[in-house]
Formats: C-alpha cells, structure tokens, sequence
C-alpha cells in the first residue's frame, strides 16, 4: 500500500513539474482578458487568432521587443522577443519567440514561430 501511495505520490509531482514548465500561451492570454480564438497545439508550437485591434495590448502584456518587420503584400510580419516565455529560437543571432502576421483585422500568433504557413493559416 505504501508503495502504491509513493508511485502515486510520484506521478502528481512529474505531471505537476511537466506543467509548471510548460507555457500555455492560450491560457495566458485568456486570464488577461484577451478573446483568443483556433488556438493550436503541434511538436511544442502554439499557433492562435487574436482580433487586430489587441495589438498594443498584447505588445505591452507581452513586453514584446521587435526583433525584425516586414511587409508581404497585405500582411505584416512580426519577430519579436518577449522575457516572459522561456523557449526561443535563434534567428540570425537573436533570440526571437514570438511570430506575428497582421492582415484583414486579424492576428495569427506563433510561439515560439507560427508552425507551417503564416500565409494559409485559415480564418474561420
């Protein structure tokens, strides 16, 4: 029995541990009152909508630093920096966490980089 309690006792820590080291970018967003929308979850990239009006809400909240920005036709391109999420990749020498691509009032929002295609992400 005791045995049981300590496997037991084990596991609730790993999945504890699992969590706390996780960063889910829906649920943190969501607690600050962001309207987040197709939120997606694929081999540790997040992809999600926001409503473009939410931009300087979300740069500040995020303590976004822009990395790079570029225009493609009718979108914006956002690579920034935030020190509130721990994973990155290194882009070009810097450290870089956050994809955005701004279009029709929209937001798509990749963390740590939008995963596939910014251009085809479907908007429901």
């Amino acid at each position: 029995m005791k045995r049981m309690v300590s496997l037991i006792i084990v596991f609730v820590i790993v999945l504890l541990l699992y969590f706390f080291n996780f960063t889910n970018l829906n649920l943190m967003l969501k607690v600050q009152g962001f309207e987040v929308e197709n939120f997606e979850y694929n081999d540790n990239y997040q992809t999600l909508e926001l409503d473009a009006s939410s931009l300087n809400k979300l740069t500040s909240f995020l303590n976004l630093e822009v990395v790079n920005k570029n225009e493609i036709s009718d979108r914006v391109i956002i690579e920034g920096y935030s020190n509130k999420l721990k994973d990155y990749v290194v882009i070009n020498g810097r450290k870089v966490n956050i994809q955005l691509s701004i279009f029709d009032n929209k937001i798509i929002m990749g963390y740590p980089l939008i995963n596939g295609s910014f251009w085809f992400w479907k908007i429901n």
